[in-house]
């Protein structure tokens, strides 16, 4: 979930699924609920979301593999990441051209 809170505006029964998703995710972390390996991967995937050097590397089909690899827990309930072909820095200099 992106917690965005889109789920519950659309929610016909007006369940009230972004307070729920948020009250899950708190008791997860207070209870410990995730492993080390799944923690080390998600401080690894803020560091390199946050350094442009790192998001540069790679094309997308490498990161498809990679990502999807060291999170392939997360695509049994959701659909896999997919990364553009282009990093956002190739996307932007076409556009500056144009």
């Amino acid at each position: 979930s992106s917690l965005c809170g889109n789920c519950t505006e659309v929610c016909p029964v007006r369940i009230n699924l972004h307070e729920l998703l948020l009250d899950n995710r708190h008791e997860a972390v207070i209870q410990g609920s995730s492993t080390i390996a799944e923690r080390v991967a998600w401080k690894a995937w803020k560091m390199a979301s946050l350094n442009r050097v790192m998001m540069n590397m790679g094309n997308g089909k490498m990161k498809n593999w990679v990502v999807n690899k060291v999170f392939k827990g997360w695509s049994m309930h959701r659909s896999e990441l997919d990364f553009s072909q282009k990093t956002f820095n190739e996307l932007w200099k076409e556009k500056q051209k144009k």
